[in-house]
């Protein structure tokens, strides 16, 4: 018997956007039978038509949808418990974590899973919520918080099993690695190679969240509480973003054989995001959008992974993963 496995995604920007895509594009067993934005949802117990829904909200909200439903709101669709799985993809809000935090507590509560590409309910509520998904007996999985298309929770949860984490290295934004890349390579000025990345996409209009270290801290407290058991929140990491570097610095640095990367640096005592020299031989080394993980481990010694931290399919990609780990 095939057992197809019925999902609800709420929030409908690039990533769930992206995971309709892909899931009619694989033509996946997965069901899509709800999808909610902020002020709408649209809901079919039998299947929504993706070709439908993908041809008709191209560059347009959800609302304009023909068959959306403005009486029909996230909270209604999270208490008919029309999902196995519900994909919680609302934007990061790092100070509270809502919506994302409610939403998730209340399809926990509900005794159903959760996918979520969110990091801020991660980061506030991670020991909430992982005993509540305990209690309930359902999974909680969240592997894009982390390194989108590079895998990072998954390959030590199901890898990598058995092995104790000594500690762990790496870049784990984008952006700054390509601020950084760009300086290196040109030898311009921060606020010259952020413009252009802004006009690019690359960077977000206001790019504190980026620049200044918190999307990497954010990720350095959920592996730290993934990884070493702990219950850290953003005030445990000592953070240091990159606006202060110059050229001179990082063309010094290169004239010596290193390269200057954003770091995540985590282990049983240590919790911090910095500007770190790399030597350019190292596998951390990487460039552009890369993102790149070093884990020391007990038995497998050193494992480094590298890939896209970010992006629309990648980010979808790792999320799918998810869903499909609760469907086998």
């Amino acid at each position: 018997m095939v057992f197809t496995l019925k999902i609800c995604i709420i929030g409908f920007g690039t990533v769930g956007r992206g995971i309709v895509e892909l899931i009619h594009k694989k033509n996946l067993d997965i069901e899509v039978v709800g999808i909610c934005a902020r002020n709408c949802c649209v809901y079919d117990r039998n299947g929504i038509n993706l070709e439908h829904l993908i041809k008709n909200t191209a560059g347009l909200p959800l609302e304009k949808y023909p068959k959306a439903d403005m009486a029909l709101d996230t909270d209604k669709m999270i208490d008919t418990k029309c999902a196995d799985v519900y994909v919680e993809l609302t934007p990061t809000n790092i100070d509270h974590g809502e919506p994302g935090y409610s939403f998730i507590k209340r399809i926990l509560s509900n005794s159903c899973h959760v996918v979520t590409s969110n990091k801020g309910p991660m980061v506030l509520h991670s020991r909430e919520l992982k005993q509540l998904a305990k209690k309930n007996n359902v999974e909680l999985l969240y592997e894009a918080t982390v390194g989108g298309a590079m895998p990072v929770l998954n390959l030590v949860r199901e890898n990598l099993r058995g092995n104790s984490i000594q500690s762990i290295r790496g870049i784990l934004n984008g952006t700054t690695n390509y601020i950084l890349t760009r300086m290196a390579a040109e030898g311009a000025p921060f606020a010259q190679i952020l413009k252009e990345a802004q006009e690019l996409g690359i960077a977000e209009k206001d790019p504190a969240y980026d620049v200044d270290g918190i999307d990497a801290a954010a990720k350095a407290v959920i592996i730290a509480n993934e990884f070493f058991s702990k219950d850290s929140g953003m005030k445990d990491v000592d953070m240091t973003g990159i606006t202060r570097i110059t050229p001179e610095f990082v063309s010094l640095a290169g004239k010596n054989g290193f390269s200057v990367k954003l770091i995540v640096e985590v282990s049983d005592n240590v919790l911090r995001v910095a500007p770190r020299l790399i030597k350019k031989s190292h596998p951390l080394a990487v460039d552009g959008t890369l993102n790149a993980l070093n884990l020391k481990l007990d038995m497998a010694g050193e494992v480094t992974v590298v890939g896209y931290g970010a992006g629309k399919y990648e980010t979808a990609g790792a999320v799918i993963s998810d869903i499909l780990s609760i469907k086998n």
